[in-house]
């Protein structure tokens, strides 16, 4: 087996919840263009009904459109010369610049594939270049986030730091392409059109595509398990956690509660996590989630927590919807320069019987926060921010 495909192995893995011992993935030929899970595979617990069916169509070995298209980015993915790397990258770029994702709308085989065959190759950019390729940073910085960084490193990868502020200061990658592809022998006539329609063009202002609307279903809201806590070697005012989401390993989340909870106050409790905000260091500790807790202010300057509980069945890694956005999909990863969470979370409130939910600003209706048809609750907290 290749390292490539063996990477590959790793991150869908633990990718789709199952752990190494549980996984049996089959390479069905040299090209990759054929994985499968065996069914003897324990799932994930609280996986719903149709995850069968989710798993085929992730792999590209169900019926529907995106079959085609995921086996020929897995074939794409089998080259190792530089050259035709660096042209897939290319092909990459120019894919994505109406996508998030090389062929649905959520990952597939086919994007871990391409990302562990171009994952060298990135590590090779400048900052300029991997601005250059913008849309192909911009895709490659998302699937790295897909899983822990533990498992990047299981698979022989680390994290790429990549600054997606930066503008490239040379022609974009594909004008840059096209104009390569022209003929030699276009006329002195055809150029000079061609350079006052350029310079035409520098004057109009630039087009920027209109934002999604925002909506609280954009935000990734699971059931937790706190399996321990112990306090920050480096903060008082943190602890540490490790939570059961129904993956193949529990997250690391820090959480600013010593001065509201005890430690035997968190262990053992079921929450509701933020799950697709970009990692983050604190004081050393990286944190892959965010624990939703309800607070509100006593009139003594002091401050009320509790946790956002989940229904009493719930089980770890189901999914928290809210009402009116049930058939919405959340952002695989936020943006943290595109402030979605800042713009949606002071709508996050409990109500007066203490049930989680968002308040639409446009109408101001509170749309509560369910888990399998049952609300999500504080113990006793009326009309507090939840974050």
């Amino acid at each position: 087996m290749s390292a490539s495909k063996e990477t590959t192995l790793k991150l869908v893995a633990a990718y789709m919840s199952y752990s190494a011992l549980d996984a049996s993935i089959e390479i069905t030929t040299n090209k990759f263009s054929g994985l499968t899970i065996n069914e003897s595979s324990s799932q994930t617990a609280g996986a719903e009904n149709n995850v069968n069916a989710q798993r085929l169509a992730f792999m590209g070995e169900d019926s529907g459109d995106n079959s085609k298209e995921i086996k020929s980015w897995l074939e794409k993915s089998s080259v190792s010369d530089i050259d035709q790397i660096k042209g897939l990258v290319l092909e990459i770029n120019q894919n994505l610049m109406d996508k998030t994702f090389l062929v649905s709308q959520h990952a597939t085989i086919a994007d871990f594939s391409v990302f562990s065959c171009v994952y060298s190759h990135m590590k090779t950019l400048s900052d300029i270049e991997r601005a250059t390729y913008n849309y192909f940073s911009r895709w490659f910085d998302l699937v790295q986030h897909l899983v822990p960084e533990s498992t990047l490193n299981s698979a022989g990868l680390q994290l790429i730091q990549i600054n997606l502020d930066i503008k490239p200061e040379v022609t974009p990658v594909a004008e840059k392409k096209e104009k390569e592809q022209k003929p030699a022998t276009e006329g002195a006539n055809k150029k000079e059109k061609k350079k006052e329609k350029k310079q035409s063009e520098k004057k109009q202002p630039e087009k920027k595509e209109p934002a999604a609307p925002l909506a609280p279903s954009m935000i990734d809201l699971r059931v937790g398990h706190i399996i321990k806590v112990e306090k920050h070697p480096d903060a008082d005012s943190l602890y540490v956690e490790q939570i059961e989401l129904g993956e193949a390993e529990p997250r690391t989340v820090v959480s600013g509660l010593v001065k509201h909870m005890t430690i035997e106050e968190m262990l053992n409790r079921k929450v509701i996590l933020v799950c697709n905000l970009k990692p983050a260091a604190m004081r050393g500790v990286k944190s892959f989630a965010m624990v939703l807790c309800a607070n509100i202010n006593n009139p003594d300057g002091t401050s009320k927590v509790e946790f956002i509980e989940p229904p009493a069945d719930s089980k770890p890694g189901d999914i928290a919807r809210f009402e009116g956005y049930e058939q919405n999909e959340p952002e695989a990863l936020l943006n943290p320069k595109k402030k979605i969470w800042e713009a949606i979370q002071p709508g996050f409130i409990t109500s007066e019987n203490f049930e989680a939910g968002w308040t639409n600003p446009a109408d101001n209706k509170f749309h509560r926060l369910n888990v399998n048809g049952n609300p999500c609750k504080s113990k006793s907290i009326a009309g507090g921010s939840m974050k």
